[in-house]
């Protein structure tokens, strides 16, 4: 879970990450929350590291760039962001909604509020029908992801690389002794297969296979091992009969 949180008075800024921290830790996941007391230093960082991505944005309102505007780049820049709004005044809340904001707060914050918001959050992240899964990132920071949005995993340079549908990728830390055995799910459960060394694929998301690699629905080429391609095309067809039968 990582999390950015602008706000330009300093005192606000570190209660409200004091509030998050202790809300995430009750459910045993540490957040990367990174802190900025301007926006422009938080749209900077944004722009020049494509790769950054947050699953959270808390803005104040009232900046020296306000934070409704703050808002309209972010959702420029990243459609689902999902963003909380905190502030001095009712005046913006309105604004706040248009932009799509989860929650408007008024300070001083309510950590009850704050909670049961955040508590919304979670569950929207991490729906019944879904499994969860926690990975310690290349930071050493706990990140949660659902394992039914991940697209392929990857060994390289000894890590393992996550990469999801909506196409972000989550490096974790070092493997262990072998690529398959660092799998922190059981694979044949969730319709995964290892086709490679280096490589295990969603079967979910395959859209066909040829004589040496998987199709994914994103246009990325799997390749599968040459001696292994006889049992994974097999049990490739087997994935599609069971799901015709269905």
């Amino acid at each position: 879970m990582r999390i950015a949180i602008c706000d330009d008075n300093k005192m606000d800024l570190q209660y409200v990450t004091i509030v998050v921290e202790e809300f995430f830790n009750k459910k045993n996941i540490t957040p990367k929350i990174d802190k900025f007391v301007n926006p422009r230093l938080l749209l900077n960082k944004l722009t020049e590291d494509e790769n950054l991505l947050y699953d959270l944005f808390i803005l104040d309102v009232v900046m020296p760039q306000n934070g409704i505007i703050v808002a309209q780049k972010i959702n420029k820049l990243f459609p689902n962001a999902v963003i909380i709004f905190q502030s001095t005044s009712r005046d913006f809340a309105a604004d706040a909604f248009r932009v799509r904001a989860l929650d408007y707060f008024l300070k001083p914050i309510n950590k009850i509020q704050v909670f049961e918001t955040l508590e919304r959050l979670y569950d929207s992240i991490a729906p019944s029908n879904k499994t969860v899964i926690q990975i310690k990132d290349s930071e050493f920071f706990l990140t949660s992801i659902v394992i039914q949005d991940i697209n392929y995993i990857e060994s390289f340079n000894r890590r393992l690389l996550f990469h999801l549908i909506d196409g972000r990728t989550i490096y974790s830390t070092t493997l262990r002794s072998k690529f398959i055995d660092s799998m922190p799910f059981d694979l044949e459960t969730n319709n995964f297969i290892a086709c490679h060394a280096s490589f295990v694929v969603n079967l979910n998301q395959v859209k066909s296979i040829s004589s040496n690699s998987f199709v994914m629905f994103n246009g990325k080429v799997i390749p599968i091992s040459k001696k292994l391609y006889k049992n994974i095309k097999n049990q490739y067809i087997t994935y599609l009969v069971g799901d015709n039968n269905e």
